[in-house]
């Protein structure tokens, strides 16, 4: 082969090798762009560490049914992913990890209720259990007018029928109110 042949196919499978390596360069840099977490968006990768490790702690959450559980999970993420830049800075930050899972569990467990207006089936959860009291068969032809009473108080004064199941000392400071209002 002469020279000049040699150097021309040289040239051409340089120019070519360049092109090929430029192209390398672009689909690199795309693919790692795209698979890069930030503050409200995730990478794919980090969505997967996330789901993966919330499949490892789900049985600390048991007392949720499935459905309750599957929507914890995902406003946990949601609010992981809003206010971390990447799984790893999240797996960082215990506490505010901490304060993220309470938050999202007490807005699962308030049912879409709110101080002042709970949802209705936050009410008819009270009901049931307030009409499931033997204690309050004592009062008669009252006890419906108790019940409302209750139900109001506390609708006005927690955020859901959660929140008011889990106070005990300030629900029985209203249950006593409401009796007082009716049988004095």
């Amino acid at each position: 082969m002469k020279k000049s042949s040699y150097r021309h196919l040289t040239t051409i499978a340089m120019k070519h090798l360049n092109k090929i390596l430029i192209l390398m360069l672009l689909i690199s840099t795309i693919l790692t762009s795209c698979n890069t977490s930030r503050k409200g968006k995730w990478s794919t990768s980090d969505r997967t560490k996330f789901y993966k490790e919330m499949k490892k702690v789900s049985r600390s959450i048991d007392n949720l049914d499935e459905e309750n559980k599957t929507k914890f999970i995902d406003l946990y993420f949601k609010k992981c992913q809003n206010n971390f830049s990447s799984f790893a800075e999240a797996d960082e930050d215990e506490d505010g990890c901490e304060k993220l899972a309470i938050e999202s569990s007490k807005e699962i467990l308030a049912n879409g209720s709110i101080k002042g207006n709970w949802s209705a089936d936050d009410k008819k959860k009270f009901r049931t259990t307030m009409n499931g009291v033997k204690e309050l068969d004592n009062f008669g032809n009252n006890k419906k007018a108790w019940i409302e009473c209750y139900l109001r108080k506390c609708e006005q004064t927690f955020e859901s029928f959660y929140e008011a199941d889990n106070n005990e000392i300030e629900s029985e400071k209203i249950a006593s109110e409401c009796s007082v209002e009716l049988f004095n």
